[in-house]
């Protein structure tokens, strides 16, 4: 797919972005950072796991609609359960998609078509399913993206693939200050006319 021409909001040629998981009570203070500095975040959730009481490890639907929603970012599945598409059969990866779906959809509103594959995600792909498989479920559920991992790297393009989307690094990766730094100093629109394509710095 090509993106040469495809510029962010206000015509930005860059942008970054951040997506975490699981709806821990770390993910306060996390949105709380990135509203100071004008970040918008995806917090990919597990509604099967949601805790029904707020003040736990895992936040209750009133925290996250508080801190999480309330302060503009983006909401997505992570799998009801969080079991891995790859280690699951096709119709448990199914429900597993639909269910977590309909029940953030349910609790938090609006339409949610954003995903992280959980735990190993399609890194591992078992016996009696298939990437394509998982890719037809997921497209068949209305998920218009999939968040993968395991590929962190410093090309900072848009996925070709939007059901295997590589993030740019993990924050852990002990290149990702080096990465920034490079992304930092890309002067896309400055570029000879065939380097001019969006850069996206992805954190996760």
């Amino acid at each position: 797919m090509r993106y040469r021409f495809l510029r962010f909001p206000g015509g930005k040629a860059k942008a970054f972005t951040m997506s975490y998981d699981d709806g821990v009570r770390q993910d306060i203070r996390l949105a709380e950072i990135c509203c100071k500095f004008g970040v918008k975040c995806t917090f990919n959730l597990n509604s099967g796991l949601i805790h029904p009481e707020p003040g736990h490890r895992r936040l209750a639907a009133c925290e996250i609609r508080e801190h999480l929603q309330g302060k503009g970012h983006e909401i997505a599945v992570h799998g009801f359960n969080h079991q891995a598409p790859g280690a699951a059969r096709p119709i448990d990866t199914m429900q597993e998609v639909v269910k977590d779906r309909l029940g953030l959809e349910k609790e938090f509103g609006g339409i949610i078509r954003g995903m992280a594959y959980p735990d190993s995600g399609i890194t591992k792909i078992h016996p009696g399913t298939s990437y394509e498989t998982i890719r037809q479920i997921l497209a068949g559920s209305g998920i218009a993206y999939a968040r993968s991992l395991g590929g962190d790297n410093d090309r900072f393009l848009l996925p070709e693939d939007w059901y295997n989307w590589v993030p740019t690094a993990h924050h852990n990766n002990p290149q990702v200050l080096d990465y920034a730094t490079k992304f930092a100093g890309i002067e896309a629109d400055k570029l000879y006319s065939a380097g001019r394509y969006p850069r996206l710095f992805y954190l996760w």
